[in-house]
């Protein structure tokens, strides 16, 4: 993959900042501080799942914008990497947030393909072709992208933590975790063969029942032909009585039918007579209601025509009383508006006192303005003051502190000049320091080796011809020849060591001297650049102090102003208040006008109601009159409407007396007829017989319904044996399946034991293989690196690294600061190269602890890695800008 830009939004001390990667190494230097390894955390965080911080808060950036120191704090640090992918070499774009939003973006479809950790992490799984259970932020902090200032520490561990960590990393831990699942799913496969074992008794013991059903399904058919025998002769039987019972309950049914009908033949009869009797009382009573209807018809007559007039009268009253309230509301009115227009009168007048008021007020308005616009330029003056004070302490302060840093560094510039002759003597002491150091190992390889050949020689002789070395003085034997050259050796050993003691202290002297004497220009610029700002600064404070003097009468000027301000009090807010009180003025005008026209209107409503209430001409004397007359003649046109509808049915009940009259002789007739018919059916039919046919009947139906019911229960008992036979007949045909089944079982349990074998053994000879191909590409990598071909590194099954040199062997503890880290970064760069599909990698601050030589021979062999498709090195020398494909310079 290619990562090629980053963006932060609000990430640790990064406000909105942009970065662009290529192919190849992408060097990101600065200072301590300046946000570098920042960058790195960004990305892992975004593209591995991985952040150093246990709260994501931590992240967002808590300070405000150097351009705008009033802009809100950052509640959200937003990260987007755009990279592209090898899997189908699309470009796509990653944002996270801390508020969790995490999606992927397609740049082709600008369409998002994956959202949510759930989908994200899959996805990049899948396109740097990584199995669905790897974790990427374990393959980031232990191979990808080691956090700075642990790139050592987990050599420096103990043999069991350096295993946990590095057989994940080569995939060792894969191998014990499945020879561990394996155990589970053994012993789950113990219990499924458990279970068939089970399962083939349980069909064994089933089997034994077939005889037993067999037999027992005979009988049941034997049975059931017994009873349908049985049946058929009960169901001749049935036949017979059937017919004859259902002749005699015709006749019975008839014979109740006839005495129905007699009965209600009678009712019939009785109903009609109460009808004959009832009609001639109403034939009476339309009669006489006829005769009242003469005698009332003139009172009736009288009081429609009263109540007609009535009606017109009160229609006229009804039209005076609302006349009559009309004007009273008119008149209430009229007092309103007088009213009314007498309060505007009295308003205008007051506006007319006002706009007195306000010409006396407007002189001393423009005389505060003015007052307040001197007043506001003295405040002005007071800030400007105020400011030049705190401005003037803070100048004082802080040229306090810079003479103070002035003495410092002097004093620092006076320390390095004295190492000035000490420094000058490091090349010369150097250069004897670095013979004495060669030579002790030539002396010590010398002793090894004749330490070697001496433990070879038994009785003189010579180890490589097997006889006594003619090159050695008669009397004089190998065995002593090489003691007395191991003791010469030796001495000479003592004398160099002490050489070297003495010296050392002068060359440790020496190189710190040498050291501290390459900031001499650096102070001589602190320097200069403070003598530079202690002159601006004195004179910033003379400045400051002149400018101060022009504000020394500005007190008293104010103190005068504020005093006329509070004789003249407000006149400004009282003419606000005046004109917003003559405001109101137009609206009293038009509403004196509106009601003054509203007054002639009124006026002239109320004469037009009194006319109209005169030309009515109401005698109210009249209409008092006609109600009491047609009060006394309500109870006779009451009786008269009552008797008008007594007498209107009279000709209808004559004729109805007659058709009562012919009704009641057909029935009479018909009662007769049906007697008759009834006293011949009485002759044909027998009781006795009934009840004895019907007895037989219903005794024969029993006895078939349950010869029907002991059929069916045969049945269904039948049905059950054949269906637990044909249950029983399959698991006979799959008894020899599960058989088969078991001894699969079998099987696949010895293949599983010796799975868990396999994968028990090939862990560690996997772990073999791979140390052995790391071990071999690291060497190379260290001897570049150092630039020493007689140091060589081993890395150990117990993941250890040594070094050997001249025979000795120094474990990684013992090693210095700069051949610790070039070790580590060796075993790295291997790992990398040998597992990585990935194709980038992350060093933060790799030539900690290393001097200038080592840092480059590290740079030219990073320089020519060519397995991986990006490196991304964090730096804060410059080391690394030399030569390289892309530089980031942070400030």
């Amino acid at each position: 993959m290619k990562i090629v830009e980053i963006k932060l939004e609000n990430f640790k001390s990064y406000e909105n900042q942009s970065f662009n990667f290529e192919a190849g190494i992408n060097a990101i230097c600065g200072p301590n501080g300046s946000g570098k390894t920042s960058v790195i955390e960004a990305i892992s965080w975004v593209l591995f799942d991985h952040l150093p911080y246990k709260n994501q808060d931590t992240i967002i950036r808590m300070t405000r914008s150097e351009s705008n120191q009033l802009a809100p704090i950052a509640k959200v640090a937003r990260v987007i990497v755009t990279f592209i992918s090898d899997l189908d070499n699309n470009e796509y774009t990653i944002c996270r947030n801390t508020r969790s939003q995490y999606y992927i973006v397609d740049k082709l479809t600008d369409e998002r393909v994956a959202e949510g950790k759930r989908e994200v992490i899959p996805f990049l799984k899948k396109h740097y072709n990584l199995s669905e259970s790897a974790n990427l932020e374990e393959l980031f902090i232990n191979t990808l992208g080691v956090p700075q200032g642990t790139f050592t520490s987990i050599f420096l561990d103990t043999a069991t933590n350096r295993k946990k960590v590095f057989d994940k990393v080569l995939n060792i831990e894969d191998y014990r975790k499945v020879y561990e699942d394996l155990k589970e799913f053994k012993s789950f496969l113990k219990d499924l063969i458990n279970d068939q074992k089970i399962k083939i008794a349980t069909f064994e013991t089933e089997l034994t029942k077939i005889p037993l059903l067999e037999n027992e399904i005979k009988d049941y058919y034997d049975d059931i032909d017994k009873n349908n025998k049985l049946l058929n002769s009960i169901n001749s039987d049935i036949n017979k009585y059937s017919e004859l019972f259902n002749n005699l309950e015709c006749l019975f049914k008839e014979i109740e039918m006839f005495n129905n009908e007699i009965e209600k033949e009678k009712i019939n009869i009785k109903n009609i007579q109460n009808n004959i009797q009832s009609n001639n009382l109403l034939i009476e009573d339309s009669s006489k209601a006829l005769e009242l209807l003469k005698s009332l018809k003139k009172d009736y007559n009288d009081f429609l025509t009263s109540k007609e007039v009535l009606k017109k009268l009160e229609k006229d009253k009804e039209h005076i009383d609302k006349l009559e309230k009309d004007l009273t509301k008119q008149e209430k009115e009229s007092q309103n508006i007088l009213n009314l227009i007498k309060n505007n009168e009295d308003k205008l007048k007051e506006f007319e006192i006002l706009k007195h008021k306000i010409s006396e007020l407007t002189p001393l308005q423009e005389k505060h303005s003015q007052l307040e616009t001197d007043k506001a330029l003295l405040d002005q003056h007071i800030i400007n003051f105020k400011e030049h004070e705190t401005t003037l302490k803070i100048s004082l302060k802080e040229l306090e502190n810079i003479k103070d840093h002035m003495i410092s560094v002097e004093k620092e510039l006076s320390d390095i000049l004295e190492l000035k002759t000490l420094s000058d003597s490091f090349e010369k002491i150097n250069k004897t320091y670095t013979d004495l150091q060669m030579t002790l190992k030539e002396v010590n390889l010398k002793i090894t080796e004749n330490k070697h050949m001496a433990s070879q020689v038994k009785g003189g002789l010579c180890p490589f011809l097997k006889e006594t070395c003619k090159n050695i003085s008669e009397g004089y034997d190998l065995e002593t020849f090489f003691k007395e050259k191991i003791l010469e050796l030796e001495q000479l050993n003592f004398n160099y060591k002490k050489e070297f003691t003495n010296i050392e202290k002068d060359y440790k002297l020496a190189f710190e001297a040498s050291e501290k004497i390459k900031a001499l220009k650096a102070k001589q610029e602190e320097k200069e650049k403070l003598d530079n700002k202690l002159k601006k600064l004195q004179q910033d404070i003379v400045n400051t102090e002149k400018l101060m003097d022009d504000y020394k009468n500005v007190p008293d000027k104010l103190a005068f102003i504020i005093k006329e301000l509070e004789k003249l009090g407000s006149p400004r807010d009282k003419i606000s208040v005046y004109n917003q009180q003559l405001s109101e003025e137009k609206k009293v005008l038009s509403s004196l006008n509106l009601a003054q026209k509203n007054k002639s209107n009124i006026d002239t409503s109320i004469n037009n109601i009194k006319n109209e209430i005169l030309n009515l001409n109401f005698d109210n004397d009249y209409f008092q009159k006609l109600k009491q007359q047609l009060v006394s003649l309500e109870t006779s046109y009451h009786s008269y409407i009552k008797a008008e509808e007594t007498a209107r049915n009279h000709d209808k009940y004559i004729n109805n007396s007659d058709k009562l009259e012919s009704d009641l002789n057909k029935n009479i007739s018909i009662l007769a007829d049906i007697e008759n018919k009834l006293s011949v059916l009485k002759t044909n039919y027998d009781s006795t017989e009934h009840i004895k046919v019907k007895a037989l009947l219903e005794k024969n139906k029993l006895d078939m319904a349950t010869i029907k019911e002991t059929i069916k229960n045969k049945h269904e008992n039948l049905n059950k044996c054949e269906l637990e036979l044909k249950a029983l007949v399959k698991i006979r045909t799959n008894l020899a399946n599960e058989l088969t089944t078991l001894e699969e079982l079998n099987h696949l349990n010895s293949f599983i034991d010796l799975s868990r074998d396999i994968f028990k053994a090939c862990g560690p000879l996997i772990a073999r293989f791979y140390i052995q191909n790391i071990a071999i590409e690291a060497n190379n990598l260290y001897q570049e690196i150092i630039q020493k071909q007689t140091q060589s590194l081993d890395w150990g099954l117990d993941y250890e690294i040594t070094i050997e040199e001249n025979g000795l062997i120094r474990p990684f503890n013992n090693l210095s600061g700069g051949e610790q880290m070039a070790a580590a970064l060796a075993i790295r760069l291997s790992l990398l190269k040998e597992l990585s599909d990935i194709n980038i990698a992350f060093f933060d601050e790799p030539t900690t602890n290393m001097d200038e030589i080592r840092r480059s021979n590290l740079a030219e062999q990073i320089k020519n890695i060519t397995a991986f498709d990006q490196l991304f090195i964090i730096s804060h020398d410059d080391t690394f800008e030399r030569d390289i494909d892309n530089v980031i310079r942070l400030n």
